[in-house]
């Protein structure tokens, strides 16, 4: 083979030589042309050898120029890491998201990143766990970092990829301000009419009047609610969790789930519901977000339920997660709904939803929940049989 190689990279040198004193002459009155010939000699010559070397791995070479070319000029930043939190690979982007002028290739994460829930994620991932997406400000700009672990390679390799979010973080803020003054223009009005409201309620004399009486007031009930739902899920849309908030001894997630089943014990007892809870786990999340969380799932469970029937809430530790369920024997949810049952202001049944005050909110402030925390919500339902929605609440150290 070397002789082989030996002689087939002599008769290359020796045909450049041959070509190059056969046109000795012509090629000396012409400077440029004889520039621009030696240079196709010696590229045609690199090219015979490297083929001679590599052979079928030529095109396997240029694949490889091919998707440098192609990561570096992307706009998001992606790092590649190895075991023992070695970075890899990084592309342009990711060096001018850090500002870095140089590589950072072969340095640990704990030198580069600086935001220690990343650093978390990143090692739990190449641990074996499943990844997850953090929003993280860096350099005055806010990014959504996916984590996640490369499938069948022999070394675990973990991939993470920043996408900026910078713009739609503030068109949100513009969001969140808007209906901060819509709400409280809706607000001042919807109190006046509610009192007033109460006010007659209490000098009527006339029975024919409590029916209207009665509807004003549930339907202003209704748009109290809507008001702050949208108040709630404009805020979570632009929330941002540090890791300051992750610090302190937590909340019993079964204090939360009394506190609910309390505000919604007259709903159960027009239902004559059974309610079966099971477990209980400490959440490192402010109490609002969970309490709001706990009770959207419940009202779910409890208000599309039916007579005598019944509503469990199980709570389990599984790994680095607390699994919390709710699961209900009501009417269930068509199949067809599933991939949308956690838009904004999406009902199943529009007409059915108006009646029991549901504004299709409700699983959309669940989602956006779990999306602030690194969270996993899912959903398993049968229209007829019931619906058992999953949320997994990571720990965080």
């Amino acid at each position: 083979m070397i002789k082989k190689v030996a002689l087939t990279a002599s008769a290359g040198l020796v045909s450049a030589v041959c070509v190059s004193t056969a046109f000795g002459l012509f090629l000396y009155q012409s400077p440029v042309l004889l520039a621009t010939l030696s240079s196709v000699v010696s590229i045609i010559f690199v090219l015979s050898i490297l083929k001679i070397f590599f052979g079928n791995r030529e095109n396997r070479i240029v694949r490889i120029i091919k998707n440098d070319y192609v990561l570096n000029n992307i706009r998001d930043g992606l790092v590649l890491i190895t075991s023992g939190g070695i970075i890899t690979y990084a592309n342009t982007s990711a060096l001018f998201i850090y500002k870095f002028k140089r590589g950072i290739v072969s340095k640990r994460i704990e030198q580069i990143f600086d935001y220690e829930p990343l650093v978390s994620v990143i090692t739990d991932c190449i641990n074996g766990a499943e990844g997850c997406g953090l929003e993280i400000k860096i350099n005055g700009f806010y990014y959504d970092a996916k984590i996640s672990r490369l499938p069948d390679t022999r070394v675990p390799y973990v991939m993470v990829v920043f996408t900026d979010i910078t713009e739609s973080r503030e068109s949100g803020k513009r969001r969140e301000e808007f209906f901060q003054h819509a709400s409280h223009e809706l607000k001042t009005p919807l109190t006046a009419i509610k009192g007033f409201n109460d006010l007659v309620y209490l000098k009527n004399k006339n029975m024919d009047l409590d029916k209207y009486i009665d509807g004003i007031s549930r339907e202003a009930n209704r748009m109290n609610t809507l008001i702050s739902d949208m108040m709630k899920f404009s805020e979570l849309e632009t929330k941002t969790i540090n890791s300051e908030e992750y610090t302190g001894k937590g909340i019993l997630i079964s204090t939360i789930i009394s506190e609910v089943l309390d505000a919604m014990a007259d709903q159960i007892f027009q239902k004559r519901l059974d309610i079966k809870t099971y477990g209980d786990a400490v959440i490192r999340a402010h109490a609002r977000h969970l309490y709001d969380l706990v009770k959207n799932l419940l009202e779910n469970a409890v208000r599309y339920n039916v007579e005598n029937g019944r509503v469990t809430i199980d709570v389990s530790k599984e790994d680095k997660f607390t699994k919390f369920v709710v699961s209900d024997a009501g009417i269930g949810i068509p199949l067809i709904h599933h991939t949308r049952i956690f838009e904004r202001f999406y009902r199943v049944e529009k007409s059915r939803s108006t009646q029991s005050g549901g504004p299709g909110l409700g699983l959309a402030i669940v989602k956006h929940i779990c999306k602030v925390y690194g969270w996993e919500v899912s959903l398993e339902s049968e229209e007829g049989v019931g619906t058992e929605i999953t949320v997994l609440m990571r720990e965080r150290e």
